[in-house]
C-alpha cells in the first residue's frame, strides 16, 4: 500500500541503459498483465551503462527451509549530464550506489522464518509471480 489508500500494488523498477531510462511501473497486485512502459513512468532519462558492467540492481538473498528471501537490494546508477562541460567539451558521468535497501516487511519475515516462527509467513501470491520479470 505505497499510496496509503488501502490498495495493494506491485511496483517494478526497470533500468534500461539502451533507452537511457529508469522507470517505475505500478500496477494492481492482482493485475492480469503488466502495463506497457510509457514515458509517464520514467524517473530518470539520462541513465548510461555502469562501469565494469555492474548491474543496476544487485540482490542479496537468504534461504530458510527451502524458501529464498531477498533481504537486501543495492542500486547502482550512472547518469550523464544533459549539457557538455564547457571546459572539457565532454559529457560528464557520475556513478552512485545506494546500499542496504531492505524492505522491512520482507526482512522481518525472513527473521521470523529463521527463528522457526512460520505462522506469520505467507507465500507470494500467484498473481505476483506472474508479474515478475
Amino acid at each position: 500500500d505505497i499510496n496509503s489508500d488501502g490498495n495493494m500494488v506491485y511496483v517494478e523498477y526497470t533500468c534500461n541503459t539502451v533507452a537511457h531510462t529508469l522507470s517505475r511501473n505500478v500496477m494492481a497486485w492482482n493485475a492480469a498483465a503488466k502495463p506497457a512502459l510509457t514515458s509517464a513512468v520514467i524517473l530518470l532519462s539520462n541513465i548510461v551503462a555502469n562501469p565494469n558492467g555492474t548491474p543496476c540492481f544487485t540482490y542479496q538473498t537468504a534461504t530458510v527451509n527451502g524458501t529464498t528471501f531477498v533481504t537486501d537490494v543495492a542500486i547502482t546508477l550512472t547518469v550523464q549530464t544533459q549539457d557538455i562541460d564547457p571546459i572539457t567539451r565532454q559529457f560528464q558521468t557520475e556513478t552512485k550506489t545506494l546500499l542496504n535497501v531492505s524492505p522491512r516487511n520482507v526482512f522481518d519475515v525472513w527473521e521470523l522464518a529463521s527463528l522457526g516462527i512460520t505462522n506469520r509467513v505467507q507465500p507470494m501470491p500467484a498473481s505476483i509471480l506472474a508479474l515478475l520479470p
